[in-house]
């Protein structure tokens, strides 16, 4: 846009006697009307590549429908579609991985994270730095519009249709999520947590703030934009980082005594038949629970972080504990490992274990149990733990980081607008 054209939309002739007052400091519909003509293309190539997106993921979420039904599999939601096993073709394979629908929607998670940030430096980035490189803010000003007026009518122009577009992107990625239950699930988790609902418009609008910032110091197009998408991308980074521990986990606490307790042969019996037949709880779990962390504590309840060295001392106590007791009710150890029992007596014979040292009877068991439990005593333990942010939190936390990233815009603005006197004032 030259400098004529420019100088055509922001300052209108004001017509004479009684009518400039009406005309004064406005453009024939306003400041609002000024920015929109001026960002109008960069407004349609924004919305352009959000509608694309956006047509993408109904092309995704219509394929696996469409090929689930194909080979009679339930979608998410959908009775008996409960078990997590997945849907299989014809001929056994898994219809997820092997029909392209795992890296599709890898490839789309990938670009609501990644595809935010780029859009929302884009958005901000020729704002104010293409008046700067033609000196047109120094026209734009003179009309009688103030430094705020023009600030926030042009980012205002920007924000609606970046904001509002990536709202629905958010929520079609979820929505296509939830076809099938290979993806609806472990919404806490990273990846998912920052591809759905209202997180990717809040990434964007703090790219966004940021690049505005960038463009008041750069006044450069392309170093704005290329400030702008490496510096956001870092800060997302750290959001990332800091997002497990931006709400309290629930904290589970076992003693040692219970890890470590004593078992039955019925027990151990049932563990085996378990682990033979691939027997999976019906116990329903939380599938959208985040793991935070976990480690062991102290009598007093502090963290505490055995050693290596500590860890394999009391494994080798406890080996030593349980093979003696074992040898010492009649369990021969088996000849293929030279240290794995075979059970003679009890609930009868048992196959050797392939691991060597691990025996198989409750008499082993037992003991090394409590070999281990005194050595881990010894060594200062009294219990271990376990961090997990339950799937209930899922929107508390959407809600805390959306209030984090909008901070951090609004502190990125407020840093551009007061950057505005000095760089307005800079020829």
């Amino acid at each position: 846009m030259t400098e004529g054209q420019h100088r055509s939309m922001t300052a209108p002739a004001v017509p004479s006697s009684s009518g400039a007052s009406a005309w004064k400091g406005a453009a024939p519909h306003g400041m609002w009307w000024v920015a929109w003509r001026q960002h109008r293309l960069q407004i349609a190539v924004l919305l352009a590549v959000m509608a694309a997106g956006a047509a993408a993921l109904v092309i995704l979420r219509s394929r696996i429908i469409a090929v689930y039904h194909e080979f009679g599999c339930p979608l998410f939601g959908s009775a008996g579609n409960n078990s997590g096993m997945g849907c299989v073709d014809a001929e056994g394979r898994q219809v997820w991985w092997n029909y392209g629908f795992s890296t599709r929607s890898s490839l789309a998670h990938t670009a609501m994270i990644a595809g935010p940030v780029v859009l929302g430096v884009f958005a901000a980035g020729p704002i104010f730095t293409r008046e700067f490189g033609h000196g047109t803010q120094v026209l734009a000003l003179t009309q009688s519009v103030g430094r705020a007026r023009w600030f926030l009518a042009k980012i205002t122009v920007m924000v609606v249709p970046l904001v509002g577009g990536l709202l629905a992107l958010g929520y079609l990625m979820e929505w296509t999520d939830q076809a099938v239950e290979d993806t609806a699930y472990h919404g806490l988790n990273a990846p998912n947590f920052f591809a759905r609902g209202i997180v990717p418009a809040a990434t964007s609008l703090m790219a966004f703030g940021f690049a505005i910032a960038v463009g008041m110091y750069a006044r450069n197009v392309v170093a704005t934009l290329v400030v702008g998408m490496l510096a956001s991308g870092a800060i997302l980074a750290g959001v990332a980082i800091v997002q497990p521990d931006v709400l309290p986990a629930q904290r589970t606490v076992t003693p040692l005594a219970d890890i470590y307790r004593p078992v039955t042969q019925a027990e151990l019996d049932k563990q085996r038949s378990d682990a033979a037949t691939d027997t999976v709880s019906s116990t329903v779990v939380d599938r959208n629970v985040l793991w935070v962390g976990g480690g062991y504590l102290d009598v007093n309840g502090r963290k505490i972080s055995p050693s290596s060295s500590q860890w394999q001392a009391c494994w080798e106590k406890a080996d030593k504990a349980g093979n003696a007791a074992a040898i010492a009710v009649g369990v021969k150890p088996a000849s293929n490992d030279g240290g794995t029992a075979v059970i003679t007596s009890g609930s009868g014979a048992v196959a050797a274990q392939p691991a060597p040292g691990y025996q198989d009877s409750v008499e082993y068991v037992n003991a090394s149990n409590r070999s281990m439990l005194d050595c881990m005593r010894s060594d200062g333990i009294a219990a271990s733990y376990d961090d997990r942010l339950p799937g209930s939190k899922l929107w508390p936390l959407r809600w805390a980081m959306t209030g984090i990233c909008v901070i951090l815009a609004a502190l990125f603005l407020a840093l551009g607008a007061w950057r505005l006197r000095w760089a307005v004032a800079k020829r």
